[in-house]
């Protein structure tokens, strides 16, 4: 653990009022053997985990990031060109409900089906519960993360509970044109349900923390994942649309002198191909977390990428 520490460079908060410890690390078992550490660490916090493969990359959901698009197929709407909290929660949704109408033709399960899903009515009533209550309500949060994992444009930040997952996700992608710098965030999930984000009243909380069943998601319950959603109250609706990312809001809820809740581990994206086979080590590659045919036969192309590639990975083949 000293070891890791020693090659760690510290950073200054990058929010006023938000202590987001930043660190710089040049080996990846000193990233591991700083994570594990703070697992270990008294108070037995729950820390949740994201990777990026560009370390300057903002915490931002893919329905927040300019240019995505929103609202139907056959009319879409751009990020940024929402004015109003409104318009934008109005275009994910109807994003959404297009996505549900292609799942339901092609026979799949919807997750919580009911006939609210079935005819504009229900759609409406939907609708109207936003004005309600706020966006998203607790009946759309599982459908929601349904199309988040399939590449839908939604308000949700993909987060997992092992962070492995996450450091694989950093990694995985990275190619001699990446940039020079990856990045783990982890995040005081305790902090954020128990006191950065409490509620009173009935009312969502600021940021959500949404889990789906991972019974009918293999993938999801290989990749241990849950999702971070910012939420939209009745009385928002109209004000300017706001999509600011993770740290900004964190930022907005943490005064002076608060404990770090945002860990953002730093590293130089040449360690992937040690990452890579040190993970698959520990169980993490292309087959644990994309379990079927498909993601064995993309294990051994990963395999390529390792540091070691000719290492073996199973003794079940000759030396």
């Amino acid at each position: 653990m000293a070891r890791a520490r020693a090659s760690a460079k510290p950073s200054k908060p990058a929010l006023p009022g938000f202590l987001l410890e930043e660190r710089r690390f040049e080996r990846v078992e000193d990233v591991m053997a700083e994570v594990e550490a703070m697992k270990a660490a008294p108070g037995g916090h729950k820390w949740v985990f994201r990777g990026q493969r560009d370390a300057r990359w903002s915490l931002s959901p893919s329905a927040f990031r300019h240019g995505a698009e929103l609202g139907y197929s056959h009319a879409p709407m751009l990020v940024g060109q929402e004015r109003r909290n409104r318009d934008q929660a109005e275009a994910e949704f109807l994003r959404l409900r297009e996505f549900l109408l292609a799942v339901d033709e092609t026979g799949l399960a919807i997750p919580e089906d009911t006939q609210i899903l079935r005819a504009p009515r229900g759609w409406n009533d939907l609708s109207k519960e936003f004005e309600r209550v706020g966006f998203p309500s607790h009946r759309v949060l599982s459908m929601i993360a349904l199309g988040q994992h399939y590449g839908v444009p939604t308000r949700l930040l993909d987060f997992s509970e092992r962070w492995e997952v996450s450091l694989y996700f950093a990694i995985c992608d990275v190619t001699k044109e990446s940039p020079t710098d990856v990045a783990l965030y982890a995040l005081d999930l305790d902090w954020v349900i128990w006191r950065g984000f409490r509620r009173a009243g009935g009312m969502l909380p600021v940021l959500q923390v949404v889990t789906a069943p991972r019974s009918s998601n293999p993938n999801l319950n290989a990749q241990a994942g849950l999702f971070l959603a910012p939420s939209i109250y009745p009385s928002q609706l109209d004000k300017p649309a706001d999509l600011a990312p993770l740290d900004v809001r964190l930022a907005r809820h943490t005064k002076p002198g608060t404990v770090p809740v945002l860990r953002k581990l730093v590293m130089p994206s040449v360690v992937a191909g040690r990452a890579l086979r040190l993970l698959s080590a520990r169980g993490v590659n292309r087959a644990t977390l994309f379990p079927g045919f498909a993601g064995a036969a993309a294990f051994l192309h990963e395999r390529k990428k390792w540091d070691h590639p000719n290492a073996r990975w199973t003794p079940w083949t000759p030396e």
